[in-house]
């Protein structure tokens, strides 16, 4: 804070000692500099903000299961209600969700919305919102960050919190989630054999870019072998992009 009231007061002497012509311009130049920065972040998130509003009120209205649209499914989802699975051990994801409808935490979140959000951040009314409320209602079993093991579930109430690997086996950093399109290393087999995840979730931000090659034994190609069989036949017969 004192850096900043620093830098503010250097600029406003700064402009004490130009011409007023000039000291006009440069207010006006950081006037519009602003609004076009808060434009750009606003843009950039409102995808992701839109979305985590329209999941808290979908599923407060009607309950049921919400997958984010990149998200794969590996094997049937769990038969219990109200759920979510954990990220990493400082969120819990709602990419993946499922609640009874008017649930209590649902609730909590949608009518937190209007005061949490937070236009520069990308998470403030989504993730970081639901991990903060189930925080307060269990502080003993939902810890920020996660003191339990890699291979624990949580619960809070009703409600189950899946360990990382139900959900998102891979991680969100860029580097471990294009592992999926890695080619003539026998990732995916090995994935497979390894994995009891539920999802796969593709992180579009990260992997828009990416391109599956067919016949390549990676991860991606080998979920769509596994989960679209008749589909991925078409596409090898027809020689079609994935």
């Amino acid at each position: 804070m004192i850096a900043e009231k620093t830098i503010l007061l250097t600029f406003y002497l700064f402009l004490l000692y130009l011409p007023l012509h000039l000291s006009i311009f440069y207010l006006i130049f950081s006037f519009y500099l602003s609004i076009f920065i808060f434009v750009l972040i606003c843009v950039d998130t409102a995808p992701a903000i839109v979305s985590d509003a329209v999941r808290s009120e979908l599923l407060r209205r009607s309950g049921g299961v919400f997958l984010d649209l990149d998200i794969i499914t590996l094997r049937p989802l769990p038969s219990r209600a109200n759920w979510l699975g954990r990220l990493d051990h400082n969120q819990i994801n709602t990419a993946v969700a499922n609640f009874t409808k008017n649930h209590r935490l649902l609730q909590m979140v949608v009518d937190a919305i209007p005061k949490a959000y937070d236009p520069r951040q990308c998470c403030s009314i989504g993730p970081e919102l639901v991990t903060s409320f189930l925080h307060q209602l269990c502080p003993d079993n939902i810890t920020v960050p996660d003191l339990t093991g890699p291979e624990t579930m949580e619960s809070c109430d009703d409600i189950t919190i899946y360990n990382t690997h139900a959900f998102y086996p891979l991680s969100y950093v860029k580097e471990d989630i294009l592992r999926m399109f890695e080619t003539r290393k026998g990732l995916g087999p090995k994935f497979f054999a390894s994995t009891q995840a539920y999802t796969l979730h593709l992180y579009h931000s990260l992997t828009k870019s990416g391109r599956l090659i067919i016949n390549s034994d990676s991860i991606l190609e080998e979920a769509a072998r596994r989960n679209c069989p008749q589909v991925y036949k078409t596409i090898v017969r027809n020689d079609l992009l994935l």
